[in-house]
């Protein structure tokens, strides 16, 4: 039996996160090796959302979200019928979704 992935879509704030976020991860440590590795994890990541995006916790402010991390790294996403988009990656200490001032 086959298992079906279902395909994400990364939003361009995702995009945007996931570079900040490994350039500071290259920059803080000096090795280019420990942002590839955690490039790696993300995307692995990405492909257990894709294979079960169930298995994802879901966010308390809306039952449509739900989240799963790679390392500290919370990934925000939605699934729908026939695709999941992937909106953000933020630090875990990071509050989501921003507080409005």
């Amino acid at each position: 039996m086959q298992v079906m992935r279902k395909p994400y879509i990364i939003s361009d704030q995702a995009l945007k996160d996931i570079d900040e976020i490994i350039e500071n991860v290259i920059e803080f440590t000096s090795y280019t090796a420990s942002g590839i590795k955690l490039y790696n994890e993300i995307f692995e990541t990405l492909d257990l959302i894709s294979l079960l995006p169930k298995a994802g916790r879901m966010r308390q402010e809306s039952n449509a979200l739900r989240e799963m991390f790679a390392r500290s790294y919370r990934i925000v996403y939605q699934e729908f019928d026939d695709v999941i988009l992937i909106i953000t990656v933020i630090h875990s200490r990071r509050l989501y979704p921003q507080p409005i001032n």
